[in-house]
């Protein structure tokens, strides 16, 4: 593995988690890679890089963006240059999901990180559809009111050569799951968890343990997708109750007994339908 080839300084929150996987994604990639978008909302001008990075705002996603770069890489024979996508949850699962969709169904060559802190976290808090259900947001302030997209399912829908979820709570898996993609060619999506103190309302101290325990209760469950093939990479020997994780975030207070429990059901359903895609192909 290589040293964080990032530069010193940054204008990302206490505890983000969106800094922490940029770290171990290029401990992993080193320099020799092209980057377009930032999944880090603070990213898009203020993480720097000393390599090759392109950013269009929302609509010019990664999706469109990443297609082009890899390209124009292949008409000049440089296909030996890994091409690194960014974007947010709302940018990937909202405003630029049709691109995204479009560049897993042709399997282009790059891997596409979804920086996913749940909200529009660089705009104010709004709610987004990858927004967990009953969590407060600006544009939600009574609780989100539909479940999250599984944005990872989707793309494996699609057949590309890759899709992962990972959790900077988990770096050896996180990075395993890098370089083994860095391997490869075509389509590859990973799905990041980015914890956001600002927006959820944590403890900036908390975020990896935070991060360590959304995998923990199941609700972000931690695998990978090959050739149709779901396989879980890290499975609790025993869950926590959600309570346990929401309870350290502003987000969910607003919740009753209730409405948790609502939430453990989702999640028990959730898991047991992961299991069954795990024993036969997608």
């Amino acid at each position: 593995m290589m040293k964080d080839i990032r530069l010193k300084g940054n204008k990302t929150c206490g505890g983000c988690g969106g800094s922490l996987a940029e770290k171990l994604i290029f401990e992993v990639t080193g320099p020799n890679v092209i980057i377009h978008g930032s999944g880090v909302c603070a990213g898009y001008s203020t993480t720097m890089l000393p390599i090759p990075k392109m950013t269009l705002h929302f609509s010019g996603g990664g999706g469109a963006g990443g297609a082009g770069i890899a390209a124009a890489l292949k008409a000049t024979g440089r296909e030996d240059i890994p091409v690194l996508a960014f974007g947010g949850d709302g940018s990937v699962s909202d405003i630029s999901f049709a691109q995204v969709s479009a560049c897993a169904q042709r399997n282009d060559n790059m891997i596409f990180f979804c920086m996913d802190n749940e909200a529009y976290m660089n705009t104010g808090n709004q709610k987004s559809t990858l927004t967990p259900w009953g969590a407060a947001t600006t544009t939600s302030p009574a609780g989100h009111v539909e479940w999250k997209k599984d944005l990872p399912m989707i793309m494996a829908m699609h057949r590309p050569a890759y899709v992962a979820t990972v959790s900077p709570a988990f770096p050896q898996d996180f990075k395993a799951k890098v370089k083994k993609a860095l391997g490869m060619k075509g389509y590859r999506y990973i799905h990041v968890l980015a914890p956001c103190p600002t927006g959820w309302g944590s403890d900036p101290a908390k975020s990896v343990g935070l991060a360590r325990d959304a995998v923990r209760t199941g609700l972000f469950p931690l695998y990978e997708v090959e050739n149709g093939k779901l396989k879980f990479t890290y499975e609790p020997k025993e869950r926590i109750p959600i309570k346990e994780y929401t309870s350290l975030q502003r987000r969910f207070r607003h919740l009753d007994d209730s409405e948790i429990d609502k939430l453990q059901e989702q999640i028990e359903e959730r898991w047991t339908s992961l299991v069954s895609k795990s024993q036969a192909k997608i």
